[in-house]
């Protein structure tokens, strides 16, 4: 498969205004969420959180869910549009996409864990073990550990794929960078437990990916780092990720002492530590990002656009 996006040219950008590609990727996408949610109360399916704890085997179903419609309003909008293929918003399934994926996982562990391990040394995190057998691993965890990759990889798609290229297309790197971390924090205000500082440093490090994005030329690195925070915190560290409770821990820690260290209600994500954690090693990840493995092709879209939006008009 070509993954060249070359073919979208000025032309192209010209005969089809910004407006038209989102509101169009936006529109498939809600409406395929819907469609499927209408559905899922039609076969009389629980909810997927109940009391603040997820079900692992819907969260499945949902990650699938969003996923699919994601990369599907992703096609379309791509090719009727740019006349170009899935693989161009990405996700180029040739060269070392995994690596990619692998290198993002484990650096995005490393944040929850500093976090852990200070609030640990401070005495605000008290640990219970949970018991875990192969039921659990294979019922809880398992499930859980799929979901969390789903589901991160769909929000990587959602924001900062072909989205974060027709801004970057029309304003610049920057702005692109700023409105879609700017809208990945305020969409995690619909969450019952926001509060402010857990939502801006939520949008500081939606910013960071997309530099990450744009430096790499593709999703997987992103989607990585994004899904090994999720899951570190979760499912390693017992931790609330943005205010929610994943089953299929293997420990359970319950924090205390202000909401500045501990995050509060939202999680560990709205602490001061997690804070500072994340845009240290995510923005060295994103400087760095050019010396790892990446896909060439897609990365020179990015570098062809302009950095400030003033540069934009041409």
């Amino acid at each position: 498969m070509n993954t060249s996006i070359d073919r979208a040219d000025s032309t192209a950008v010209k005969a089809h205004g910004i407006g038209w590609k989102i509101a169009a990727l936006l529109l498939i996408y809600l409406f395929l969420a819907a469609f499927f949610n209408v559905v899922w109360h039609l076969l009389h399916l629980p909810p997927q959180m109940q009391h603040g704890i997820l079900n692992p085997g819907l969260m499945v179903l949902t990650g699938v869910i969003l996923l699919g419609s994601i990369l599907t309003a992703l096609a379309w909008t791509a090719h009727h549009f740019d006349h170009r293929s899935l693989a161009t918003t990405g996700v180029p399934l040739s060269g070392p996409w995994l690596r990619q994926v692998l290198i993002g996982f484990l650096i995005g562990s490393v944040p929850p864990c500093l976090f852990f391990l200070a609030v640990y040394k401070l005495g605000s995190a008290q640990v219970a073990r949970t018991p875990v057998d192969v039921q659990h691993l294979l019922t809880q965890t398992l499930p859980a550990l799929i979901a969390t990759l789903l589901l991160a990889f769909h929000e990587e798609l959602l924001y900062r794929g072909y989205l974060l290229q027709v801004i970057s297309q029309k304003s610049g790197r920057w702005m692109a960078a700023l409105l879609t971390g700017v809208l990945f924090g305020l969409v995690h205000a619909g969450n019952s437990t926001a509060n402010p500082q857990g939502l801006l440093f939520t949008a500081i490090g939606g910013v960071l990916l997309a530099w990450l994005v744009m430096r790499q030329g593709s999703l997987w690195m992103a989607g990585g780092y994004h899904a090994g925070w999720n899951a570190t915190a979760s499912l390693a560290l017992g931790l609330q990720v943005s205010g929610t409770t994943m089953p299929g821990s293997w420990i359970t820690t319950t924090l205390t002492g202000s909401r500045w260290l501990t995050g509060g209600s939202y999680g560990f994500e709205g602490s001061i530590i997690s804070g500072l954690a994340e845009p240290a090693i995510l923005g060295a990840l994103v400087w760095i990002a050019p010396r790892l493995p990446a896909h060439s092709q897609l990365r020179r879209f990015f570098e062809k656009q302009p950095s400030r939006a003033s540069d934009s008009d041409h």
